[in-house]
């Protein structure tokens, strides 16, 4: 979810299109991509070029720092639908959804499975589902 704190669209213009963003101070992530962020919009993948002053490897100091209004911020939903709605942050470019972070389980063979492994297989299917709830809830936004 891309979004900004109040504070930092009140001297910024908001941003209408991926485009747009690379006018913006963006606040990134080293492992969801620290200088192209990738989107899709109606099916169609593009990117966007963007640059800032902040870089981290830990979601939660990249929400403090647009929460204190440092920029324009690429946050997972989990973190950040629940300060859209109370309107810490503002929900930015709502037609564009962001590239999707995988979790893969990586065995041996299918062959002899234990049943460790298999509680453990059927645990992550249930726990991460093809739209986790807090994805859900971004429309409530």
């Amino acid at each position: 979810m891309v979004c900004a704190a109040p504070s930092y669209l009140k001297t910024h213009v908001e941003p209408k299109t991926i485009e747009d963003l690379s006018l913006h101070n963006c606040l990134t992530h080293s492992y969801h991509g620290s200088s192209l962020w990738h989107f899709t919009r109606n099916g169609e993948p593009s990117s966007v070029a963007v640059n800032g002053n902040v870089s981290t490897n830990d979601s939660v100091t990249t929400l403090q720092a647009a929460l204190c209004g440092s920029g324009v911020a690429l946050l997972p939903t989990y973190l950040a639908a629940p300060l859209v709605r109370t309107g810490e942050l503002v929900a930015l470019l709502p037609d564009y959804q962001p590239m999707t972070l995988s979790i893969h389980a990586v065995y041996a063979s299918r062959r002899h499975v234990s049943a460790v492994l298999r509680a453990m297989l059927d645990f992550l299917v249930v726990r991460f589902p093809e739209e986790p709830a807090w994805d859900s809830a971004v429309d409530a936004c």
